[in-house]
């Protein structure tokens, strides 16, 4: 069963994924078509964001408790509904409610994280996780591009395609989905709180490492704010074709997180520890975000993008690792729950401050703060980590 699971969740994860990166495209000229700007946009991402900042460790949790299977379930058949409103939206605020439901229901990724760690041994958990990562990638790969040439047939015409996507998942994980998490490994313990939540973070070998995943995906995060837009002012594209030129850029650093996190990261861990590749990645991500302004050709943008996306690829599935190691197998939910619930309070503040950076003082105050976030999380990764895990980090 171990070895069946691991590509069910991969191409669970991929067609969600697929589904959401369709939408990613379309959605700041969606906000454009119904009046908003910059900041209105950040809000859409943010937004999202923050639902699964509250939801992630509520559904990691719940799946300690009643099962992987069934949280995956529930979600994705969420996710359904929140796709088709988003199609059927007549409002900006219709728009606001779909993204804040369809947040509600995609907050997954720490159910089917624990059921990678649920087969996986410790020592092949970094290797797992990244295939997860790159599952994610191949989303980003296909999601934005497909997104960007359905544009052409309107705004709701991805949203429909992804609410078909989301179906065929939900009959996919309901026919080939195992439970991982068997009865007599469930917690017994309380359903999760504020208070039980605030204690799993403020743990040493757990709260250092959410800090750097919080910090790094805020900084990360603000580039979806400012790209369409750099491609509106800086390189001109006419608004009809934003859509598609965007899904293509998406489509690029899609396919560079899923080389790293399918391919580059297993070799990299046979001569560099998991802790090296965090500060790498961090350092990788900090140097982009300082190149983007000033990258006023085709040629200098995918080189910044490149370079962002290796450090992602690099940093995420190695986080996910170290966490996953230093948690038993009753609380994996609740740990990687929360850790994605703080990745996502980055993504709910990051488009946000983008926003309203781009709108106030333009493209280059809004990267260049991106890169002194990211630097702040490169620190944190050289100091934390040696206190965190001293075996993660070469003396």
């Amino acid at each position: 069963m171990k070895r069946s699971t691991l590509p069910i969740v991969f191409l669970i994860v991929f067609v969600d994924l697929l589904g959401f990166g369709i939408i990613i495209p379309v959605l700041p000229f969606y906000a454009k078509h119904f009046g908003h700007g910059p900041t209105s946009y950040g809000l859409l991402l943010g937004g999202y964001s923050l639902m699964q900042f509250l939801f992630n460790p509520l559904w990691g949790r719940l799946s300690d408790r009643i099962g992987r299977r069934p949280v995956v379930l529930i979600s994705v058949a969420g996710s359904i509904v929140g796709f088709t409103l988003f199609g059927m939206a007549g409002s900006f605020a219709m728009l606001a409610f779909a993204r804040l439901l369809a947040g509600i229901m995609n907050s997954n990724v720490a159910a089917a994280q624990s059921m990678v760690a649920d087969v996986t041994p410790e020592g092949g958990r970094a290797k797992a996780l990244g295939l997860v990562g790159a599952a994610f990638g191949m989303g980003f790969v296909l999601g934005p591009a497909i997104g960007g040439v359905m544009s052409r047939f309107g705004y709701s015409a991805p949203a429909y395609l992804a609410a078909g996507l989301a179906a065929m998942n939900f009959v996919l994980a309901l026919r080939l989905l195992p439970e991982t998490n068997p009865a007599h490994r469930r917690t017994s313990g309380p359903a999760l709180t504020f208070a039980r939540w605030k204690d799993t973070v403020a743990r040493p070998d757990v709260g250092n490492l959410v800090l750097i995943f919080f910090v790094s995906t805020f900084a990360y995060s603000i580039i979806t704010t400012a790209l369409p837009y750099i491609l509106l002012e800086n390189f001109h594209v006419s608004l009809e074709k934003a859509g598609e030129k965007t899904g293509y850029l998406f489509f690029f650093v899609g396919v560079v997180i899923t080389i790293t996190q399918g391919g580059l990261i297993r070799p990299l861990l046979k001569v560099l520890p998991e802790g090296w590749l965090v500060v790498s990645g961090c350092f990788l991500m900090f140097v982009a975000l300082v190149m983007l302004p000033y990258s006023l050709t085709l040629a200098l943008l995918l080189v910044a993008l490149a370079l962002l996306a290796l450090g992602n690829g690099l940093s995420q599935p190695s986080l996910n690792s170290l966490l996953s190691r230093r948690t038993s197998s009753a609380d994996q939910g609740l740990v990687l729950g929360s850790a994605q619930s703080m990745n996502s309070l980055g993504r709910f503040l990051g488009p946000i401050w983008g926003g309203f950076m781009y709108d106030q003082w333009g493209a280059h105050a809004t990267f260049l703060s991106g890169g002194a976030f990211m630097c702040v999380a490169f620190l944190i990764s050289l100091s934390a980590l040696r206190s965190v895990a001293p075996a993660a980090l070469p003396e």
